[in-house]
């Protein structure tokens, strides 16, 4: 394809907006800093019955209600710090009330301090949280960091109910550390589930869950707990949680310059066809 000079020129320009325009804002629609314990109309007792990780599926972990957690400060963070004791094969924690539209993107976060992981601190499924169909408690998506074992060993774990896809991997993560954990699809993207470093931006580990949030046409409720494996008996669990923030996802995201590059090529297609049938061309 050659492009006339005018088209050229339009085509660079516009091209050379579309890597230097930044990422409109995203828009928050939930936030909780937890200077206050889950409660009044946020939040109701409610999590699925689901594999404790991916690689039980097959297994699940009963819910059997709220978390037993404490308001606490950390590194100068109010934090929800969630050192519960958790018998075989059950999972505690919270879902909201509020019901959130998908079709913006969006994008749940959680700032988690990890605490000490060890046989007599904290073991198995320390945080996960939740994308959960509004309407059918068992249709989610879900990411969290386990320590089985006995809290010797780092799981990266993930999993999507629709079509049960997701990751179970070693992960290297480190005690008493700061994360983000990650739950995010753009309006057409697949779902992703990742951590990343405090910093927000650093991606340690990450899984595409292979299906878009238009699987939850009725909307989404966010989750968030923990859940145990099969250690015999109740162990404990322990991690501290900063926050939890919902956002739209932000937009244009990187697939977004391939898609602005592909409508430059029709345009340039457009113009060259035109040049030539305004200067006699046959058509």
């Amino acid at each position: 394809m050659t492009l006339c000079p005018s088209s050229r020129r339009i085509c660079a320009a516009l091209l050379a907006l579309s890597v230097c325009m930044p990422a409109l804002p995203a828009t928050q629609l939930f936030l909780d800093d937890f200077d206050a314990l889950p409660g009044n109309n946020a939040y109701q007792a409610a999590l699925p019955t689901a594999p404790w990780r991916y690689q039980a599926l097959g297994a699940t972990a009963t819910y059997v209600g709220p978390s037993q957690a404490s308001l606490q400060r950390l590194d100068g963070a109010s934090v929800l710090r969630l050192n519960d004791l958790i018998g075989n094969e059950q999972r505690k924690g919270w879902s909201t009330t509020e019901v959130f539209n998908v079709s913006q993107g969006l994008r749940l976060e959680a700032r988690f301090n990890t605490m000490r992981q060890s046989p007599t601190t904290g073991i198995d499924e320390l945080l996960e949280i939740w994308f959960i169909d509004a309407t059918d408690l068992q249709r989610f998506d879900f990411v969290g960091l386990s320590t089985p074992s006995f809290g010797r060993d780092r799981i990266f774990t993930s999993m999507s109910s629709p079509n049960l896809d997701g990751l179970d991997t070693h992960f290297d993560f480190q005690s008493n550390t700061w994360y983000r954990m990650v739950l995010q699809a753009s309006p057409h993207g697949n779902v992703r589930a990742s951590i990343l470093a405090d910093d927000g931006h650093t991606r340690l580990i990450s899984t595409d869950l292979g299906h878009t949030l238009a699987d939850y046409a009725g909307g989404i409720r966010l989750g968030f707990g923990q859940s145990m494996g099969q250690p015999g008996r109740p162990f404990p669990t322990d991690s501290a949680l900063d926050y939890l923030q919902l956002t739209t996802a932000p937009i244009p995201e990187p697939d977004s310059v391939v898609l602005l590059l592909a409508g430059l090529a029709v345009l340039g297609l457009k113009t060259a066809a035109g040049s030539r049938r305004g200067n006699g061309a046959r058509p």
